[in-house]
Order: C-alpha cells, then sequence, then structure tokens
C-alpha cells in the first residue's frame, strides 16, 4: 500500500509507531509539509483502513530527522521538528526544534498543537514516553564547531514554549564526518521497565551505551550517566582478502546503531559495520594504486549480558 503526497513533494522521513493497543500510526515528510496516517481497525494491510492528512506545511523551513515520532499512553501522536539543516549551514534558517503533538481528532491539523522547544537544533532525535507519560528524547545536539550527543526530559508543560520544563545535559560527543565520508551522527534511545533512559552513539568507530538511573537530565545540577561498550571495532577481526588493488590494511567502522531493552532489562543493539581498506604502499607497480572505500557492508546485532 503506498500515501500519495501529491503536489506536496517526494517523501524525505517515514516514520512508524505503535500506540498501546498494537495499532499503526504512521508520519511522513516531504520538503513541504508533514502527513500523518491513522489505521480507523480493521486490516491495517488494506489501504481502506487508512486515513491520511496534512498536519503541517513548513515550506522548506523544518525538517524531521531520526526516530522523531511516537504515541503517548493516551494514544496521542507526537512528533520533533528542527530547522532544516543547510548544506555547510549557508543560508538555512536559524536554529530551532518545536514539537507537535494531537490528543484527539488528529486527522484535523486543527487538532495539532505546537511550540518551540529550544533554540538550538536537536538533530536525528529519538522520542520516548515512559508509562507515566514523562517524554524522553536523545538527539544530536550542535554547539559551536562540535557535535554532542544529548539527553532531554520533559515531565509536564512540554506544549507551553518554556524551554526550563526541557532540562538537558551533552552526555558525549557525537561522531560525525557530513560532508568528507558522508558519515551523519546518529543516536538511539530506549527506556527500560523503570523509564530509565540508555542510548547508544557511535564513537570513532566503536559503539557505546550511555545509561542512567537518578538525575539523568541534571535538574538538580548533575547527572549521573555510566557507559558500556556496544561494540569495539577493534576487536572484529580484520578482513585479509582486498578487493582493490594494491590495497594492504583494512579494519572494521560501526555506524547508525538502533537500540531496544530486552526483557531482561538489557541493551540489545543493531548497527552497520563496514570494512574499510586502503593503504599508502604500492607494492604490485604494474597495479593502479590502492583506491581506500568500503569493501563489504554488514549488519551487526549484540544483546549485551551485563551493562
Amino acid at each position: 500500500m503506498t500515501f500519495p503526497t501529491g503536489e506536496l513533494g517526494t517523501v524525505h522521513t517515514a516514520l512508524l509507531a505503535l500506540d498501546a493497543g498494537g495499532v499503526p500510526h504512521v508520519l511522513f515528510t516531504t520538503g513541504r509539509a508533514v502527513h500523518y496516517a491513522a489505521c480507523g481497525g480493521g486490516d491495517c494491510a488494506s489501504s481502506s483502513s487508512w486515513r491520511v492528512a496534512t498536519v503541517y506545511e513548513h515550506d522548506g523551513d523544518w525538517e524531521v530527522t531520526g526516530d522523531a515520532f511516537a504515541i503517548d499512553p493516551r494514544g496521542g501522536p507526537t512528533f520533533l521538528m528542527h530547522a532544516y539543516q543547510a548544506f555547510m549551514g549557508l543560508f538555512g534558517p536559524p536554529p530551532g526544534t518545536r514539537i507537535f503533538a494531537c490528543a484527539t481528532d488528529c486527522l484535523n491539523a486543527a487538532a495539532w498543537r505546537s511550540s518551540q522547544v529550544s533554540e538550538q537544533s536537536w538533530l536525528e532525535a529519538s522520542l520516548r514516553f515512559d508509562a507515566s507519560g514523562v517524554m524522553h528524547v536523545a538527539a544530536v545536539v550542535p554547539v559551536g564547531s562540535d557535535e554532542l550527543v544529548g539527553y532531554f526530559r520533559c515531565d509536564g508543560g512540554c506544549l507551553e514554549g518554556d524551554t526550563d520544563d526541557w532540562p538537558g545535559v551533552g552526555v558525549a560527543y557525537a561522531f560525525s564526518d557530513r560532508y568528507v565520508e558522508a558519515v551523519y551522527p546518529a543516536v538511539s534511545l530506549a527506556l527500560d521497565a523503570q523509564g530509565r533512559p540508555s542510548l547508544a552513539y557511535t564513537a570513532q568507530g566503536n559503539i557505546f551505551v550511555a545509561h542512567c538511573s537518578t538525575d539523568c537530565a541534571g535538574a538538580r545540577g548533575d547527572d549521573d550517566w555510566d557507559l558500556a561498550v556496544g561494540e569495539l571495532s577493534g576487536e572484529i577481526p580484520t578482513d585479509t582478502v582486498f578487493l582493490e588493488h594494491n590495497c594492504t590494511v583494512g579494519a572494521w567502522f560501526l555506524r547508525q546503531p538502533a537500540l531496544a531493552i530486552g526483557a531482561d532489562g538489557l541493551p540489545v543493539l543493531a548497527y552497520r559495520a563496514e570494512d574499510i581498506s586502503g593503504g599508502v604502499t604500492r607494492p604490485d607497480i604494474t597495479r593502479p594504486g590502492c583506491v581506500a572505500g568500503v569493501e563489504m557492508s554488514l549488519t551487526r546485532f549484540n544483546r549485551l549480558a551485563s551493562y
């Protein structure tokens, strides 16, 4: 089945969320608008069971990245948008992040409420609700020339436009190489049964999991995050088969983690592993020089035995 967008353009992001009853909801965005689709019951694999509405037209100034769509415990859809990220930051709109939420009649654009939650752009956001309705967000936040993996929490008043309702902390530096190797920063957030946050991110080709059990957003002026290793790329056996002429060295680089919490309360990870080969010498002068790059790309799965 498909969700046509007509003259509003090509879909850039498509996100799926389930409500408490397991019913799917879909959010998809184009360069001009945000669309929300709801399954009204019956066979959700049939187009006739779905209704679609355009809930916000942004004319290219805003975008949704990451897993920034969730359903609250009462069944209301919520999503985050940030200012459009222009190439090299040239001629883009001012930074900022907005929240959009709806309680009922959500196929009616007028039923959605919106407010700005930050004057920073929260990129690649992961949005989650715990059982009590508290909102948790992990995102990549540009700060000066750096990008930080940040965690934010809102216990109430989240759509009142008061940024003080969204305390947060920078947990780690986000790895990215946007304009050379097209490696975009990524972070993935998951909650356990007590609403405690864990987030997975990439640091120099390795996967780490940060986890917290107390003052995670620094509301009391401190924070209590600990670190666990998801996987170290250097511990993966090096590939010794080289596809390009005169390439003599290889290494694994891990990126784009997705995190879930298992029934035992421990992290479950999936992420991309790239085998990158290179070389600075030319052992066979009759052959072309080494062309460094990805020789093999795999998806790896890892279930941690402990924090």
